[in-house]
C-alpha cells in the first residue's frame, strides 16, 4: 500500500487532477504519462497480485478437499469391514488425518476471506478515485465556463 500512497501524494502534489486543455489532449505516450494513470496502474497491479494469491489459495483448497474426500471414502470402507483387529487403529489414524486437513481448510478459508476483502477494498479504492477524478474534472470545466 505504501507505493499507492506515494503515487497518490505525487498526483496531488503535481496537480494531476487538472484537466488538460483540449488542444493538448493527445494520447498518452508509452508508460504512465500522468500520476493519475500511474496510480490507477499501481492499483490494478495490486488487484492482479491479489487475484493470483486467490487462485493459489483456491487451488490448494480444492486439492485439500479432494484429499479429504479420498480419506473419507477409505474411512467408510474400513468402517464397513471392522472384522480386522487393526481396522480400529486405521480408522483412528484416518479420522486424525481428516481432522487435521479440515483444520487446515478452515485456516485457508480465513485466508481466502481476507484476500477477498483486500481485493474488494482495492476495487473500491479504484472506483472512488475514478469518481473523484471525474468530479474534479467536472468542477474545473464548470469553473472555466
Amino acid at each position: 500500500m505504501s507505493r499507492i500512497h506515494t503515487v497518490l501524494l505525487a498526483a496531488v502534489a503535481s496537480a494531476a487532477l487538472a484537466v488538460p486543455a483540449a488542444a493538448s489532449a493527445a494520447p498518452p505516450a508509452a508508460g504512465p504519462a500522468t500520476p493519475k494513470i500511474a496510480l490507477l496502474e499501481a492499483l490494478q497491479n495490486q488487484s492482479g497480485q491479489l487475484d493470483q494469491q486467490l487462485a493459489g489459495v483456491k487451488a490448494a483448497t480444492q486439492q485439500r478437499n479432494a484429499r479429504i474426500a479420498d480419506l473419507s471414502k477409505k474411512l467408510a470402507e474400513l468402517q464397513t469391514t471392522k472384522n480386522a483387529p487393526s481396522a480400529s487403529d486405521q480408522i483412528q489414524a484416518l479420522k486424525g488425518q481428516i481432522d487435521a486437513m479440515a483444520s487446515g481448510s478452515q485456516t485457508d478459508m480465513i485466508r481466502l476471506q481476507s484476500l477477498i476483502a483486500k481485493r474488494n477494498d482495492a476495487i473500491e479504492m479504484v472506483s472512488n478515485l475514478l469518481q473523484k477524478f471525474q468530479t474534479t474534472q467536472d468542477q474545473i470545466i464548470a469553473n472555466m465556463r
